[in-house]
């Protein structure tokens, strides 16, 4: 499957990539682009889950690894898969490879970067290391991934998943509907209706189950003891996402990209302490409880985080986005850098789920016409693939601002109480 940009682009996240704005990977196979999307369990470890987009990818059932399974209490095998890509992995008359480009957003940004790293080096270094014989994703040696591309992904974490256990129930209940939408891919209603969970023998919601008894029964699983490691909780926090970018390095031969939204503003608290609050005329309000939590003073004061981690998009603290902590990172100037980071510009006045199309503001088909114009620059096999300079690649957005503003200032002036006389714009903090 060999398409525009040369290797095909696997995205990872939301089936619809594009909300409100259309089919964000129809626009782009329009364009000339090969583009796949994958499902996986939204509730999993990154390992579950990496394993799930391997099977998906690749083709065949799913294994988690005998030694992974035994020691987190499931079953080794999950589901059957007709593969997105048979080809993957497969070596051409004139000797190249056929790879593929990942895309994640949120939780999927971690998910890809640990399916790279355990295509390359197997379970190396991972908290269980599976025999590199059991499976051919254990064994590593496969080259097979060309760029990494994480979208508002918390690759140092959420401090939202650190504080599951001291938040109220409402902010719980709204974080679990949260955490579903987050790591979900494929057709939307699986959110709601199949959490991929078999292989815990949770399966999906019975015809005669209400959506809350359904989240009910997830919740009542061992997935959220604080104290158990094989769940999204463990991964997506930041103790977590620190452990598992210990074994889950930044490769030397992918080229890495990161996309970061911000949705908040400066403020202080009543102690006149740095806080961040979500901007009322670009946060989504549904985000708002969520946003003003990460905000808050729970990261410096109780996880001894800078003030730099209160910034967010409503779901993810912006600071955790640019990169895995580890790596080395680079601003994007028009120069692709392979085995670095490179951080595209900041989306500014974007909550999590804008970045996807569920935005008034801008027209986000110009990010990812953007992004696979890069991914397609950029040389598969070579000594150029080391730095590849493009200066036609951008991320500027454009779409009905003012429009969307209108509405905005109609929706805060109704939560106010009088007229809305300017517009309020995030602001990028510095440490206190």
């Amino acid at each position: 499957m060999v398409s525009a940009v040369g290797v095909a682009m696997i995205f990872f996240g939301f089936k619809y990539w594009g909300g409100i704005q259309g089919d964000v990977q129809e626009k782009l196979v329009d364009q000339g682009y090969t583009v796949l999307t994958a499902s996986i369990g939204s509730f999993s470890s990154n390992w579950d889950r990496a394993c799930e987009l391997y099977a998906q990818i690749k083709g065949g059932q799913v294994d988690y690894g005998a030694k992974h399974s035994e020691t987190h209490g499931h079953s080794r095998f999950g589901r059957n898969y007709s593969a997105l890509y048979p080809e993957w992995g497969e070596t051409n008359a004139d000797g190249s490879v056929n790879k593929i480009h990942l895309v994640g957003h949120s939780m999927g940004g971690q998910t890809v970067r640990m399916l790279a790293q355990m295509l390359e080096k197997g379970a190396t270094g991972a908290p269980t290391e599976e025999d590199a014989i059991s499976h051919p994703l254990f064994e590593g040696g496969k080259s097979w991934v060309h760029s990494v591309t994480t979208i508002a992904s918390p690759n140092q974490g959420t401090t939202l998943a650190d504080g599951f256990s001291v938040i109220g129930d409402g902010v719980k209940n709204a974080l679990v509907t949260m955490l579903s939408v987050i790591g979900i891919a494929g057709d939307t209603t699986k959110a709601v209706f199949d959490a991929q969970l078999d292989h815990w023998n949770i399966y999906a919601r019975a015809t005669d189950e209400s959506i809350k008894e359904y989240y009910d029964r997830i919740l009542s699983s061992r997935l959220f003891d604080p104290s158990f490691k094989d769940t999204c909780l463990w991964s997506l926090s930041v103790a977590g996402a620190k452990e598992e970018s210990v074994w889950v390095e930044t490769l030397s031969d992918i080229y890495y990209f990161s996309y970061a939204t911000v949705g908040t503003f400066a403020a202080v608290n009543w102690k006149f302490k740095k806080i961040q609050l979500p901007n009322p005329l670009t946060m989504n309000p549904a985000f708002d409880v969520l946003s003003v939590f990460l905000g808050s003073r729970y990261a410096p004061d109780k996880l001894n985080l800078t003030t730099d981690w209160q910034p967010n998009d409503g779901v993810v603290n912006t600071m955790s986005m640019s990169h895995d902590g580890l790596g080395e990172l680079m601003p994007y100037s028009g120069l692709s850098e392979i085995g670095k980071w490179n951080q595209m510009e900041v989306l500014t006045g974007f909550d999590h789920m804008d970045v996807t199309g569920f935005s008034l503001f801008s027209k986000i088909i110009d990010i990812y016409s953007s992004l696979a114009q890069l991914l397609a620059s950029l040389p598969v096999n070579g000594e150029a693939r080391s730095s590849v300079y493009n200066k036609e690649v951008h991320t500027t957005v454009t779409g009905p601002y003012m429009n969307g503003v209108e509405v905005w200032k109609k929706r805060l002036q109704k939560r106010i109480g009088h007229p809305v006389r300017g517009i309020c714009s995030a602001v990028v903090p510095a440490s206190a």
